[in-house]
C-alpha cells in the first residue's frame, strides 16, 4: 500500500521516496474512492507533514487544511 509505504519511508528519513509514494496514493484514492474519502484525506494530511518536515510548510499545511 503506497500510504503506509510513503509513511515508513517518511519515518526512515527518506522524504523523497517517502512524497512519491504519498502523491501515488493520493491520486490513487481521489480516482477509485473520491476526493472527499477518508483515506484521500488520511493520504492528504500524511503528505503534507512529509512536506512540513521538508520545510515545505505552505504547501504541507495546505494540504493538511484540506485534510480537515
Amino acid at each position: 500500500c503506497f500510504d503506509v509505504s510513503g509513511d515508513a519511508s517518511a519515518f526512515q528519513g527518506r522524504y523523497d521516496v517517502a512524497e512519491a509514494h504519498l502523491r501515488d496514493a493520493l491520486a490513487r484514492h481521489e480516482r477509485t474512492r473520491g476526493p472527499e474519502s477518508a483515506e484521500a484525506a488520511h493520504d492528504r494530511h500524511l503528505l503534507g507533514a512529509v512536506l512540513v518536515d521538508q520545510s515545505r510548510v505552505d504547501e504541507g499545511r495546505r494540504l493538511i487544511e484540506d485534510a480537515l
